[in-house]
């Protein structure tokens, strides 16, 4: 490893560690190294193993791309980047902050772009689609907060208060608007994540009755805009295209093209993403992508038996919720 690099490097990682910490102490118990061992890293006498800045990622949430970095601006960026927030060293809030400023600033990029091409490969709901909708995206950030933060088993969704820093960044992802050629490959079952989580929840009496028909209103509301959407291609200079996968969607990710920049982001879970901006791959993905558009069909102003059937049984799923808030729901 050049001596550039491993002073970048070191750098980097004793950046990462939060002021209240010493770092010796904290490497020594984040990677199970004696303090000479420490020691030895931070003058740069050995260097970090990749297995140690792997470790140091999961537990301070950077990206190995922010790491190893030499600065260089010539050098070509690493194929690939791994995201990865953990929960261990940082707020929950915090984290999902970062991760809607992080959809801001790409979608304020787009804007910015002459040319953009966008294409979905979507097995689920995702965040950026619950921000339109105040009940869901309460249920999302609830679902965050559940899942990544040592919370009584009582927890239940009445407890969840938004911070205001992400209702500014909620609101301000509202706002940017959405441009460019647009195409979304969907699971037919992409609703069933959302609605297993939200049964999953009742269930253990974490969310009310009342909730759930709130939830319920908004998933309507989400059915409601995509069978406008789907009958109508062009708005406002943004075509969007919507196809329905007869093949099941494994995992969810991303094909854009802003300008003559590509990146790939494959979503492992909210939050957790593996991106990359290398022509192969990116070619390679987008070949997958325009592969699974053959086993797929248009639904976007063509194919009217095949929308009715479709939003059809996005309603049923939705109405079907809990068997108590069926009719509710409804009315």
């Amino acid at each position: 490893m050049n001596q550039i690099l491993k002073k970048g490097i070191i750098n980097n990682i004793l950046a990462k560690i939060p002021a209240h910490l010493n770092p010796v102490d904290f490497l020594q118990d984040a990677l199970n190294l004696s303090k000479e061992s420490v020691y030895r890293r931070i003058k740069g006498e050995v260097s970090f193993s990749l297995t140690d800045i792997i470790k140091l990622s999961s537990v301070l949430s950077f990206t190995l791309e922010e790491i190893i970095t030499d600065n260089d601006e010539a050098s070509d960026p690493p194929p690939v980047t791994f995201n990865f927030r953990s929960n261990e060293m940082l707020e929950p809030q915090k984290t999902f902050s970062e991760i809607l400023l992080a959809y801001v600033t790409d979608k304020e990029k787009l804007t910015k772009a002459k040319n953009v091409e966008v294409t979905v490969a979507s097995n689920r709901l995702m965040i950026l689609t619950s921000v339109y909708f105040d009940h869901l995206f309460k249920f999302y950030y609830y679902k965050w907060t559940q899942q990544t933060q040592q919370v009584s088993l009582n927890f239940s969704l009445s407890d969840i208060v938004l911070p205001q820093d992400i209702i500014e960044l909620r609101e301000k992802l509202k706002t940017v608007s959405t441009v460019g050629l647009h195409t979304y490959i969907l699971d037919i079952n992409f609703l069933k994540s959302t609605i297993q989580a939200i049964e999953y929840y009742y269930k253990r009496k974490l969310i009310s009755e009342d909730e759930v028909v709130l939830l319920q209103k908004d998933l309507y509301a989400f059915i409601d805009i995509m069978e406008y959407t789907i009958k109508q291609k062009t708005d406002f200079g943004n075509v969007t295209n919507i196809y329905l996968s007869t093949a099941q969607i494994e995992s969810s990710g991303l094909y854009c093209k802003c300008d003559d920049e590509e990146k790939i982001s494959l979503w492992i879970s909210f939050g957790v993403t593996i991106s990359s901006k290398s022509p192969e791959i990116c070619k390679t993905y987008k070949s997958w992508l325009n592969s699974l558009k053959k086993y797929s069909s248009l639904i976007t102003g063509c194919n009217e038996a095949l929308q009715t059937e479709f939003i059809d049984q996005q309603r049923n799923f939705i109405k079907n919720i809990t068997t108590d808030n069926s009719h509710a729901a409804n009315e």
